[in-house]
């Protein structure tokens, strides 16, 4: 079940990986421990590029060749008196339905597309608001709590590291800060000194 869909998934991944290798010479994926491909930028988005790209080109073509076929077959379809008196009277409003139509369902895909980007990028903004304000507020909790103890300044390091190795990370893979969580955890040591105390 499962094993056998992250094998389909590694599969799928090093094809698009070899393709978009062959087309650019800088293209470099480098493999950590866990055996998660970690790429930059210009990497990704040139597999992102691929992916989308080459089966546009192929639906592009297949479509090319499919149109005509499909355009005389619904023709005959059309072959009647009443349908033809209809087109030959108005082809004008004909054509333009079709491309008011056209134009309509253009406008609902790029709507809702927008719609799911601005959600995204909102529900970002939101979480990195949200994650400050509770940095802010484990701030003034320290020092109220720690001020004039002795671990007041080991308290303030943590959560410098914290601020700097992890909360300003915004370029980084969220997925890899997750999983490559550091052993001397700054908000768990905060957590430990606060809650059992240090060797006095």
């Amino acid at each position: 079940g499962s094993s056998l869909n992250n094998i389909d998934d590694g599969s799928s991944l090093s094809i698009w990986e070899n393709i978009a290798s062959s087309l650019s010479g800088t293209f470099a994926a480098s493999k950590d421990k866990g055996g998660a491909a970690s790429a930059d930028p210009t990497s990704t988005q040139l597999v992102t590029l691929v992916r989308v790209g080459i089966p546009s080109i192929l639906a592009a073509l297949v479509a090319t060749f499919a149109f005509p076929s499909i355009s005389l077959g619904l023709a005959s379809t059309f072959n009647d008196a009443g349908v033809f008196a209809v087109l030959s009277q108005d082809s004008s409003q004909f054509v333009q339905n079709f491309l008011t139509v056209s134009s309509l369902m253009f406008s609902i895909l790029v709507g809702q597309t927008y719609y799911f980007m601005y959600s995204q990028q909102e529900a970002i903004y939101y979480a990195l608001f949200d994650e400050v304000t509770e940095a802010k507020s484990l701030l003034e909790q320290v020092a109220l709590v720690c001020q004039g103890r002795a671990m007041y300044n080991q308290v303030l390091r943590s959560i410098s590291t914290y601020v700097q190795d992890d909360l300003k990370q915004l370029n980084a893979d969220p997925a890899v800060l997750l999983s490559a969580r550091p052993v001397d955890d700054p908000l768990e040591a905060i957590m430990y000194m606060t809650s059992v105390g240090v060797p006095s």
